[in-house]
């Protein structure tokens, strides 16, 4: 994986910054400020030039990832032309594949701007999930519908010929599962 490139530990600044950026991603809206403020003091920064690829196809994702600045673009190798089918800005994120199914990405990710990306380590977001397992369902939800509506960064080994809802419940259990967390009801 060669999301993590140019590292840089947090200041009081920086947290500011990263919850900001926190707020901005829908997955965590449900979170109150002092618990995106917990999250943001263990999320790790890293910046990108333009033309700087983050992910390549096989590479398997095992932490969330946020765009806090700039543009990213997504395009698929075994695809017809070479153009970007899609695009991440602030507040987009990407990663949950990867981190809610084991599958390896099928695209390729590069910066089309100098950019900033968060990461979200896989254990890192654990204690959220315990407390917020809404969070794991909106994942799940999402996932499911960037499955449905071909916009997901892979779908090797998934069978999205299910329908959006049974989808979304797989997922949802697939997080659980591999999180070890209790049922939300």
């Amino acid at each position: 994986m060669r999301v993590s490139r140019t590292q840089r530990s947090g200041s009081s600044g920086s947290r500011c910054h990263k919850t900001t950026v926190l707020s901005l991603a829908g997955i965590f809206t449900c979170l109150t400020a002092n618990e995106r403020a917990a999250i943001a003091g263990k999320v790790k920064q890293a910046s990108y030039e333009a033309g700087e690829v983050l992910v390549h196809p096989g590479d398997v994702l095992q932490s969330l990832f946020i765009v806090g600045a700039g543009v990213l673009s997504v395009t698929w190798p075994n695809r017809v032309g070479d153009k970007d089918e899609l695009r991440f800005g602030p507040g987009d994120y990407f990663g949950e594949i990867g981190l809610l199914t084991g599958a390896p990405a099928g695209g390729i990710i590069t910066a089309l701007a100098p950019s900033v990306v968060y990461e979200l380590a896989k254990a890192d977001l654990r204690p959220t999930l315990e407390a917020r397992p809404q969070i794991a369902q909106e994942l799940g939800r999402v996932l499911a519908q960037r499955l449905a509506t071909g916009r997901a960064l892979s779908t090797a080994d998934l069978d999205t010929t299910a329908a959006a809802e049974g989808l979304s419940a797989w997922l949802s259990q697939r997080v659980h599962r591999l999180f070890a967390l209790n049922s939300a009801d």
